[in-house]
């Protein structure tokens, strides 16, 4: 593609089916725990009191995986025997042409193409994995190659852009991990309905029926952006995307849409329809309207999305005591397993985070108002995946029920807290970066040796900063773990920098000057009147005030990022000032100069990266044309662009 394209006219990167994907497998996972802990404390002898055994918690969630991938294996030979499809002869011109636009697109080798005689709808699926791909066809869509070659043409350039995404496998996944879901959470009822105490079994229903919510969402939303995907990579030319609204208006890809051409620029609007529309998060097919608006602009599907976010929060929560309890099987004492496992799951969270935030800066979308949608799903998904622990099912009743102890609920609430508490520091820290990268413009494509460099980096960024972050704030790490997570981030912050470094440095020389005049006013002014300094406060307190007032101004012009770096700045060189003050009165050891320096370069971090979050919400769209995740289609701007 065109390295001279604005960001916003090509797909995003990393791809979120990706993220999508990953999150099924651990929604399903988290399946096979919830049913396996059920099944245990059914079978004669078992305490809720004591650890799972390693079979009960090892042996479901592999034996739900394994049905999974081999239903998806099975998928194409299932369909052939299933709808009687035949393979369509190559005299045909349906067939003739599809392999002249395989080899077009680079699909080798090419899918074998497939059709069932006795279904009359117009519809093409792709099924298989790679090198065994299936393209099934209608015989309508076959006569298309011959009364209609451009709806024809359309339709398989979409599948083909399906192949070459490599999505087909993870749609089928995606499809089946669904049905595999709700299999397994039937097989403890019925299991369990012949035992007369049922006192439990609201607890079992409230917890699945969240579970299967989220596995219902994510699954929607793999299944709906692999479609924008697709299209956007089959029309990469305006007459292609051409074809593409005559097609979809004439109802070859799904529902129709009508034009009314009451102005040199058509209206899209939505056939009228009886049938209600479901909630377009739980909408398994993206609407008209919204495929045309993403091939219009493929940055669209760069939108930071909620349900990836939210679901992944809903993990960190619902996973913490399963993965505690197994840390604490293996020999760790309760409150080192606590903060482990918090800092590996909402680690998850940051790679996930980390992809949201990466993926709306490579089409320039990125930016804090844009980020807190999901930033308040992450929070939500983690109070609730705490509230509905999966390592609570079967352990107690509801606590409504009056068969929760105080202690336990007291305990609970605690826990449920500390997720909030991580989560709400994960959250700031996206909103942080959201705003940082949003003075990132992106003017070329990467080649994909540097998006797999760059994705490997984002990952492992993302993992670390998103699990000190949640280990940081509850419980509070030592000393160590504060510098660690202040210099991650300052670091961070200075690779992200787009502006010229003078006038960063500039700032951050500014923001030095004022901090050592607030220290010398300090000075006369205590001098004056020794009891002002119980007012004031600490000299270095103020120091890190006036140098992060310093900091906010430079990021309302140069970015969050540009920001940090200023604050950061201003009060390491005011440390350093401070000490050298300090070590010509007194004898001053070299660990009280490094921990001193190290101290007030964290608090400097951490207390500048919520106040720098706050303020890129304030400022609202930045210069580098951060958008509304909501914005409807506009049909005269996508008619200008196409002109």
């Amino acid at each position: 593609m065109d390295s001279s394209q604005s960001p916003s006219d090509r797909p995003p990167w990393p791809s979120s089916t990706a993220a999508s994907f990953v999150l099924l497998v651990v929604l399903v996972v988290l399946t096979g725990e919830m049913v396996g802990d059920w099944l245990w404390l059914g079978t004669p002898g078992a305490v809720a009191s004591n650890p799972t055994p390693l079979i009960w918690v090892l042996g479901p969630p592999l034996l739900l995986l394994a049905l999974t991938g081999a239903v998806t294996l099975l998928e194409p030979r299932i369909m052939v025997r299933r709808r009687h499809l035949e393979p369509v002869s190559g005299d045909l011109i349906g067939a003739q042409r599809f392999g002249m636009l395989a080899e077009a697109e680079g699909v080798r080798p090419c899918p074998a193409l497939m059709a069932n005689t006795a279904d009359k709808t117009i519809s093409a699926r792709s099924v298989g994995r790679p090198g065994r791909y299936l393209v099934v066809m209608t015989p309508a869509v076959l006569g298309l190659a011959r009364r209609r070659p451009g709806d024809f043409d359309v339709l398989v350039r979409h599948e083909l852009a399906h192949i070459r995404s490599g999505d087909v496998a993870l749609a089928t996944f995606a499809i089946r991990s669904w049905h595999v879901t709700l299999l397994a959470m039937a097989v403890p009822l019925v299991v369990r309905i012949w035992n007369p105490d049922l006192s439990l079994l609201p607890s079992f229903l409230l917890r699945a029926g969240v579970l299967a919510l989220v596995v219902y969402a994510v699954r929607a939303q793999l299944l709906r952006v692999r479609e924008h995907y697709a299209d956007a990579r089959a029309t990469p030319t305006l007459a292609q995307r051409r074809d593409f609204d005559a097609a979809l208006a004439a109802g070859m890809l799904g529902r129709p849409l009508r034009l009314e051409a009451r102005s040199p620029s058509p209206n899209l609007t939505r056939r009228p329809t009886r049938r209600r529309r479901p909630p377009r998060w739980l909408a398994l097919h993206p609407a008209p309207a919204e495929r045309v608006a993403v091939v219009a602009e493929p940055g669209l599907i760069g939108v930071p999305r909620w349900t990836s976010l939210g679901a992944a929060g809903y993990v960190a929560g619902a996973a913490h005591l399963l993965l505690q309890e197994a840390l604490w099987s293996a020999g760790m004492d309760a409150l080192t397993a606590s903060g482990v496992a918090r800092a590996l799951l909402f680690g998850v969270v940051g790679i996930v985070g980390a992809g949201e935030v990466v993926r709306a800066a490579s089409v320039g979308r990125a930016g804090a108002r844009a980020l807190m949608g999901p930033a308040v799903a992450l929070v939500v998904g983690a109070a609730l995946g705490d509230l509905f622990s999966i390592g609570m099912t079967g352990r107690e009743a509801l606590p409504w029920g009056g068969s929760l102890s105080g202690l336990v609920l007291q305990l609970q609430m605690l826990q449920t807290l500390a997720a909030v508490m991580s989560a709400l520091g994960v959250a700031g820290l996206l909103v942080w970066a959201g705003d940082a990268l949003a003075f990132v413009r992106l003017s070329e494509e990467p080649t994909r040796r540097s998006r797999r460099r760059v994705s490997w980096i984002v990952a492992v960024v993302g993992a670390t900063a998103g699990a000190l972050t949640a280990v940081y704030l509850w419980p509070p790490l030592p000393g160590a773990g504060m510098v660690a997570l202040a210099l991650l981030l300052a670091t961070v912050a200075v690779m992200l920098l787009p502006q010229p470094r003078r006038r960063v440095l500039g700032w951050s020389v500014a923001g030095a000057g004022a901090g050592l005049l607030a220290l010398v006013a300090l000075t006369v002014l205590q001098r004056a009147d020794p009891s002002a300094a119980g007012v004031v406060g600490s000299p270095m307190t103020l120091v890190l005030v006036v140098a992060l007032g310093v900091g906010i101004a430079g990021s309302l012009r140069l970015g969050a990022a540009a920001g940090l770096v200023i604050g950061v700045a201003g009060t390491v060189l005011d440390t350093i000032a401070f000490v050298l003050v300090t070590a010509t009165l007194r004898v001053v050891s070299v660990e009280d100069v490094l921990w001193t320096l190290a101290w007030w370069t964290c608090w400097a971090v951490l207390s500048g990266l919520p106040i720098l979050a706050m303020v890129g919400l304030v400022r609202g769209p930045t210069g580098s044309g951060e958008q509304s995740a909501r914005r409807p289609p506009d049909a005269s701007r996508i008619s200008r662009r196409r002109a």
